[in-house]
């Protein structure tokens, strides 16, 4: 028997927030972004896929029979930022799933319209009123967020992916600085890179960790000669 290097997840909900989860993809972060808020409590899902197409569609489908029936679910606006403060305020608990399709939806709607320098900027604009909403939020609101990590591999031949990728990694990046609980999530298993456990989840581990050692057989000295 070995010790879990997570504690059970009925206690991620007591993580400090906002809470913000970073993986890649298909790796269970929206899952464990649903683990770590309250069942019962009043929640609002903003999503940011584009539904018009079908794989996505049916992700997101998928994902929404898994949580709560009474959660609320609305898709994300032109102002991200104005959207979550004005949400903030009717909903104690938030879940933003996910900033990377944030970013490739509003580079898709404006990337006719600027150059790839003014594309920048204006994605910089908006990520700007993004943290400041994050910032804001009333101390009874929790929010959770959800991000892919892109910023792997070699650097994309074309412009457009590369501010894509630049763009998430940025934003990853001040959320996290934002953010008081990080987690990463590698093949389902979800570590805890910034913020500390609570008290539970570190009483449930150290219990764990004196068991396996208990189970663990001992060593005999093995003969010389």
């Amino acid at each position: 028997m070995t010790a879990r290097l997570t504690p059970d997840r009925s206690t991620f909900p007591h993580l400090d927030g906002p809470v913000l989860i970073l993986g890649a993809a298909y790796t269970g972060k929206s899952e464990i972004a649903q683990n770590t808020l309250e069942p019962q409590a009043k929640t609002v899902v903003i999503g940011t896929a584009d539904l018009r197409e079908g794989l996505l569609r049916s992700r997101v489908e998928e994902l929404r029979k898994l949580r709560p029936a009474h959660w609320d679910h609305v898709e994300a606006g032109a102002d991200l930022g104005a959207q979550l403060s004005s949400l903030a305020k009717v909903y104690p608990q938030i879940l933003l799933d996910s900033l990377n399709q944030w970013v490739a939806n509003r580079m898709i709607q404006n990337v006719q319209k600027y150059s790839i320098e003014q594309l920048t900027q204006h994605l910089e604009l908006e990520a700007k009123s993004l943290y400041q909403a994050i910032e804001s939020l009333p101390s009874g609101c929790r929010i959770v967020m959800v991000s892919s990590e892109v910023g792997a591999g070699i650097a994309p031949p074309k412009a457009v992916a590369r501010v894509f990728r630049q763009t998430v990694s940025r934003i990853n990046c001040q959320v996290a600085a934002l953010s008081p609980s990080v987690l990463l999530v590698s093949a389902g298993i979800p570590m805890l890179i910034k913020g500390s456990w609570p008290a539970e989840a570190l009483s449930q581990l150290e219990a764990t960790t004196a068991l396996a050692s208990k189970e663990r057989p001992m060593q005999r000295p093995q003969p010389k000669g």
